[in-house]
């Protein structure tokens, strides 16, 4: 007996389950599969109706339909999302997830988040902590940060910071050495950058400078 999806439950899928689409696994039948719970991202959906999904542990396994389910992460799972993979991609000269502001010299010697497990800068260690301080009722301040607002939230959803950014490339013996960055709206303000990952780190460094 065929148990595979109809064309229209596929085309339903596909329309539903767009590529980079934020998923969490809620029950899958195999002996290797996430646990319950665990979010992942849509990379396609097949022929066949199987929703392909890089999970945040690795895993690759499709979702099979009828028999497997999962659901849009809400804007909160899908936060989380965000900053649990950012965290393994952490490394000694970073970016804060935070704020999006440069975290020179090792990791470690940072701010570990009170909203997530991951390393932010110094300033929103100290931020979290006042937040926490007025959610205590010891003193009075700004609410705290949702972590939907966090900067590679924004960065992964296309919400990014309000600015343009333009990156011109330093060529040096016919090689690309680095970035040189600019901020249309703030004449004058440049900073360079090694990579092209590093370019929206720097134009908030920017903005914030000016």
């Amino acid at each position: 007996m065929n148990t595979y999806p109809d064309k229209t439950t596929i085309e339903d899928l596909r329309t539903q389950y767009l590529t980079g689409t934020v998923v969490v696994l809620d029950k899958m039948i195999d002996e290797q599969a996430p646990e319950i719970g665990t979010a992942g991202v849509v990379t396609g959906v097949d022929d066949i109706g199987t929703v392909h999904v890089n999970w945040l542990t690795g895993s690759t396994l499709g979702v099979a339909f009828p028999v497997d389910e999962i659901h849009i992460a809400t804007p909160h799972e899908a936060a989380l999302y965000y900053i649990n993979k950012e965290a393994h991609l952490q490394h000694d000269g970073s970016y804060c997830p935070r704020c999006g502001d440069e975290m020179p010299g090792s990791l470690h010697t940072h701010a570990v988040s009170r909203r997530a497990d991951i390393i932010i800068c110094d300033m929103c260690g100290i931020k979290e902590s006042l937040e926490d301080a007025v959610q205590a009722g010891v003193m009075k301040g700004e609410e705290p940060l949702p972590i939907e607002e966090w900067y590679i939230v924004k960065k992964n959803t296309r919400e990014q910071f309000p600015f343009h950014i333009e990156a011109t490339e330093e060529i040096e013996n016919g090689e690309v050495t680095g970035y040189t960055v600019t901020i249309p709206e703030k004449p004058g303000a440049y900073a360079h950058c090694d990579h092209p990952k590093d370019i929206i780190p720097t134009g908030e460094r920017l903005m914030k400078e000016q």
